[in-house]
């Protein structure tokens, strides 16, 4: 018996660029119901790779308006109660920050 597969993950820039340099950001709709991501990761996948000429970025961009999916920006008290212990840029901070608000969301670093 295997197990159900999951269908909401809390993702990363990084999973994001390489799909999207890949051209198989399609991969990411059948395996999840819905992908969510921090404001920040937004900006740096397609506000900053769009000022860069980067046309995976478009791509991205085109794949959250068809699937709807969500963009959160978290507010200041959490993303105070969360300090890493390492250095983040803002995106993974994000992330991190919001990852305890989602308990039904898988994060790419669950292991």
């Amino acid at each position: 018996m295997t197990a159900d597969p999951v269908r909401r993950v809390l993702c990363d820039a990084g999973p994001l660029i390489a799909l999207g340099k890949l051209g198989r950001l399609d991969l990411l709709a059948p395996l999840y119901e819905t992908v969510t991501i921090a404001q920040a990761v937004y900006e740096e996948v397609v506000v900053a790779g769009i000022r860069r000429g980067y046309p995976d970025a478009l791509a991205v961009r085109l794949l959250w308006r068809q699937q709807h999916w969500p963009v959160i920006t978290p507010d200041a008290h959490t993303l105070a109660s969360y300090t890493p212990v390492v250095m983040l840029d803002q995106g993974e901070r994000e992330t991190f920050a919001l990852a305890p608000l989602h308990p039904a969301i898988s994060s790419p670093r669950d292991g």
